[in-house]
């Protein structure tokens, strides 16, 4: 009888749609602007302004990110100034080793407390 009316219940109720979200999706749902630094695969430094210019993938699609200004890298991942006539930069995460996202100074303060 309980066979049943579970077999029941499950045909009456409405399919229902539960996306399953990466690490990488929440990493960037609702982020604000901000600068961001990867390291590649290969050791080089990529970095870049995420700002509304900007897009980031989401499940189920690949993870990559176009960033709408490049930064020159040093050796260490120090931003060293804006490329310039930039018009971005576009990332794959299949060739990301590390990848990094810096706050505002104003979030970062906040976000100390935190811990």
């Amino acid at each position: 009888m309980a066979w049943a009316e579970a077999a029941w219940g499950r045909r009456r109720a409405r399919a229902r749609y539960e996306p399953t979200p990466t690490a990488w999706d929440a990493l960037f749902r609702d982020r604000g602007s901000c600068f961001v630094r990867v390291r590649l695969k290969s050791g080089l430094w990529v970095g870049g302004w995420l700002g509304s210019r900007s897009a980031v993938s989401a499940y189920p699609q690949p993870g990559d990110l176009y960033l709408q200004a490049q930064y020159r890298m040093g050796p260490d991942g120090a931003f060293l100034g804006r490329v310039p006539g930039t018009a971005g930069v576009y990332i794959r995460a299949e060739d990301m080793d590390v990848l990094e996202v810096l706050l505002p100074p104003s979030a970062g303060a906040a976000g100390e407390s935190d811990g």
